[in-house]
């Protein structure tokens, strides 16, 4: 999913918002740390 955020967000924005109607509006970005961030994650929680 990380190399086709462009392509999905505007879709999962889209569902978000109307999933949480009558909620504050969900913000949604992609993630800066792109196919790495699980791996950074994971080695985060190790480290703790």
């Amino acid at each position: 999913m990380s190399k086709v955020g462009d392509f999905y967000l505007d879709r999962i924005q889209n569902a978000a918002d109307s999933y949480l109607h009558g909620y504050p509006k969900a913000r949604l970005f992609l993630a800066e740390l792109g196919t790495d961030a699980g791996v950074i994650g994971a080695a985060s929680i190790a480290a703790h």
